[in-house]
């Protein structure tokens, strides 16, 4: 169990690494990993957020980490691992949106993490990690289905899910 007060110094080294990373990013253009570590750093914080049930907070910085991992799939689209964690990110704030019950926004969330696991290269997307995590985010589609009563399209979700997570046994 993670107490309040390691979530609290987790967000002081969070903070601190953001600043450090933003520097290096702004001094460094043509670094892109930089860039890659300000997104992920962004993004836990977020999460560090959404520990604390600072759902507005983990939203504002998950979002901006989705931002982040969009530039660089836009500028290093060879890249397919900034495309990965674009995809996670986009769960990440598709969860916090579904817990603020705003379903239009958690549904594009899972929608686009779904669409940017499955238009992975085909070795990519066939790792067992990005399929735990495509089949993760189908689920979690379906339970936001079934929540606002799309129960045909919730069960075809559910279904996908339960197939990805079959192939992984």
């Amino acid at each position: 169990r993670t107490t309040l007060g390691e979530l609290t110094e987790a967000r002081r080294a969070y903070d601190r690494a953001i600043e450090l990373l933003t520097a290096l990013a702004d001094e460094n253009p043509d670094q892109p990993a930089y860039r890659a570590d300000l997104a992920k750093v962004t993004d836990g914080l977020g999460l560090v957020f959404y520990r604390q049930a600072d759902r507005a907070q983990a939203e504002s910085c998950i979002r901006r980490a989705t931002e982040l991992f969009e530039a660089l799939c836009r500028d290093y689209p060879e890249v397919t691992a900034y495309q990965n964690s674009q995809a996670n990110s986009h769960v990440n704030l598709a969860n916090c949106l579904a817990d603020r019950r705003e379903a239009k926004g958690a549904e594009a969330g899972y929608r686009r993490a779904i669409q940017l696991f499955e238009s992975l290269p085909p070795a990519d997307a066939a790792e067992g990690a990005t399929q735990a995590r495509l089949a993760n985010a189908r689920y979690n589609l379906s339970l936001l289905l079934n929540e606002v009563g799309r129960d045909a399209e919730s069960e075809e979700e559910y279904r996908r899910a339960i197939a990805l997570n079959e192939r992984l046994v």
